[in-house]
C-alpha cells in the first residue's frame, strides 16, 4: 500500500517564518510481484512486509527435497557416461588383456575336458544312457560357444573401441549433463530470490503453506 506522507514545516531563514502543511502518498516507482517457478511448500521466509531488501537476497525457500534427489541421481548418471567414455578414449589397459588372455586359456582347457567327454560318451554310446549321452554333447557345444565368445571379447580389446563407440559414449555424456543442467534449474526455482533493491509492499505468503 502506498506510504502515508506526514506534515513538513520549512522554517526560512528570513524574518518571516513559512509554513508549508501538505499531506499525499509516497507510491513506488516500480512494484515487481515475484512468484515461484514451481509450487512447492514454503520452509523458509526471510521477508515481512516493509522489509528492505538487496537484489540476489533469498525470500523464500521452498521444500525441494525430490528435486535435490533428482539433481544427485543425474549427477551420478554423468559421472557413470563420463567414465564410460574415459574407458573407451584410454583404451584396455596391459592388465585387462592379460587377464581376458587368461580368461580364454581357461575356457579353451574346459572345452577340451569338454571334447574329451563326449567322445567318450560317443565310444560308449549303447552302454550309457541316451540322457548322459545329450548332457556330454551339451557341455561340448556350451564350451565351444564360450570359448569364441573369450576369443571375439579379447580381439575387441587389443583393437580398442571403434569410432561409432566412442560417439555414442560421447552422445551419451551430451544426454547426461543435459539432465544435470535441468535437475539444477529444477533445484535452484526452491530458492525464491529478490530480483531488484527495494522494499517489500505485500506478503502473501506464510510458513507451512503451500506457494
Amino acid at each position: 500500500p502506498p506510504l502515508s506522507l506526514k506534515v513538513v514545516t520549512v522554517q526560512s531563514e528570513l524574518s518571516a517564518a513559512i509554513v508549508l502543511d501538505t499531506s499525499g502518498y509516497l507510491m513506488a516507482q516500480r512494484k515487481i510481484q515475484v512468484l515461484p517457478k514451481i509450487p512447492g511448500t514454503i520452509l523458509q521466509l526471510h521477508i515481512d512486509e516493509c522489509t528492505r531488501v538487496k537484489k540476489g537476497d533469498m525470500l523464500v525457500q521452498l521444500d525441494g527435497k525430490e528435486f535435490v534427489a533428482d539433481l544427485a541421481a543425474a549427477k551420478a548418471s554423468w559421472a557413470q557416461a563420463k567414465a564410460r567414455l574415459d574407458e573407451l578414449m584410454a583404451g584396455a589397459r596391459p592388465e585387462e588383456i592379460r587377464q581376458a588372455e587368461s580368461m580364454l586359456s581357461e575356457t579353451k582347457a574346459r572345452a577340451s575336458f569338454a571334447q574329451q567327454e563326449f567322445d567318450r560318451a560317443k565310444q560308449l554310446l549303447g552302454t550309457i544312457s541316451q540322457q548322459e549321452y545329450d548332457r556330454a554333447k551339451f557341455n561340448l557345444q556350451e564350451a565351444n560357444a564360450t570359448v569364441e565368445h573369450q576369443e571375439h571379447a579379447l580381439k575387441l580389446l587389443k583393437e580398442g573401441a571403434r569410432a561409432e563407440q566412442i560417439a555414442g559414449a560421447q552422445a551419451d555424456l551430451a544426454r547426461a549433463q543435459a539432465s544435470v543442467d535441468r535437475a539444477q534449474v529444477w533445484s535452484d526455482s526452491t530458492r525464491i530470490a529478490s530480483p531488484i533493491n527495494g522494499t517489500v509492499l505485500e506478503k502473501h505468503a506464510e510458513l507451512g503453506v503451500l506457494f
